[in-house]
């Protein structure tokens, strides 16, 4: 038969016999799978095919600033493709989800993003933080089922924040990441376990810091 140098293979639910073989082009690489509760996969990698996005999702066309793009895939249990979107937007600088390593998946299939952003502009209204407040923020994003952006936030205030990550769970997106900042405004609330930043010591310059972001945007 034909080799491929990267395939996606369906195996039966005993391991015995293949099911089906979806062969990858050779500009794409797949980095993770994941899947909902109802059956569909959703495919994270890195492209420089034009031929990944389709219509009415976060971003159906590739930047071409860039070698390679990240970008995700639906497909269905049958590994049909319901739709294609890439994860960097129209910025020639930054495309400010270039750098996109953590993503969750809800069982009804929404998908979460974080990461580290140094580009303004990209959030939407009434969410935590709308906009980059130093050279670099985290930032927090969720697409819906159809891949449609439903929110965007920052997150972590007026100092250089890095290694943005997240996961969710019970209904909330929980993020984390490094900051260099000398004061509590837009890390922490009055409610936290260590409130005031000066409570602890930096390492190199930083602290590391855990927020939760509920469904209604607010910290």
């Amino acid at each position: 038969g034909e080799i491929h140098p990267q395939a996606l293979t369906k195996l039966s639910s005993d391991g015995g016999s293949i099911i089906e073989t979806i062969p990858f082009t050779p500009e794409t690489t797949y980095q993770n799978i994941y899947n909902d509760a109802v059956g569909n996969f959703y495919f994270f990698g890195k492209t420089s095919s034009t031929t990944i996005g389709t219509a009415g999702t976060f971003n159906p066309t590739r930047n071409t600033f860039f070698n390679t793009e990240p970008f995700v895939e639906k497909y269905d249990s049958n590994m049909n493709k319901l739709w294609g979107t890439y994860l960097t937007r129209d910025n020639p600088e930054y495309s400010g989800l270039n750098n996109t390593d953590i993503i969750s998946v809800s069982d009804s299939g929404e998908m979460f993003f974080s990461g580290e952003v140094k580009t303004n502009g990209l959030s939407t209204s009434e969410v935590y933080q709308e906009n980059l407040e130093s050279l670099s923020n985290n930032y927090a994003m969720k697409l819906n089922t159809n891949s449609a952006l439903e929110w965007f936030t920052y997150h972590g205030g007026n100092a250089v924040t890095i290694r943005g990550s997240g996961v969710f769970s019970n209904n909330s997106w929980f993020v984390t990441g490094t900051t260099e900042s000398l004061g509590s405004s837009g890390i922490t609330t009055t409610n936290g376990l260590i409130p005031e930043v000066n409570t602890i010591q930096p390492v190199n310059g930083h602290r590391a810091y855990l927020a939760r972001l509920i469904p209604n945007q607010e910290l």
